[in-house]
């Protein structure tokens, strides 16, 4: 026999629950959206596929995944401009994400800022040394 919670403390465990959940949405709802965006890319649909990467952005600003999304989508319908933007602003989110500046180098490079895209990758280089895509080709 135990007797029930008082109605204070029922109260303020769902105010708890409740903020929890709300802490977690954003987080959920981009991540639901870049998977959507993915599929839209798969299947060929540029449009849809940028409109749910600029929903998964405006559900986590703080965030770097949904801007690379967003950037990879952008880079793809070739407007390189908008893409190195969304690119530098995972960056700045991400510093340490050596993936982030091999894209940017890519972009960087097809943009014609080849000291640019050297820097980006030489960055990338040295925050992940041993990623396979900085391995010399065989000969």
């Amino acid at each position: 026999d135990r007797a029930p919670l008082a109605a204070p403390i029922r109260t303020g465990l769902a105010l708890l629950a409740l903020l929890a959940l709300l802490v977690q949405l954003p987080g959920l709802v981009s991540t639901s959206r870049v998977r959507d965006s993915n599929s839209a890319f798969r299947a060929g649909d540029l449009e849809g596929a940028l409109t749910n990467a600029t929903e998964a952005a405006d559900a986590e600003p703080w965030a770097a995944a949904p801007l690379i999304q967003r950037a990879l989508v952008e880079e793809a319908a070739g407007r390189l401009d908008a893409a190195a933007v969304d690119v530098r602003r995972a960056v700045e989110r991400e510093p340490t994400n050596w993936r982030h500046r091999v894209v940017l180098a890519r972009i960087e490079a097809r943009r014609g800022n080849v000291e640019a895209a050297l820097e980006e990758f030489r960055t990338g280089k040295r925050l992940r040394p041993a990623a396979r895509v900085f391995e010399a080709p065989p000969r």
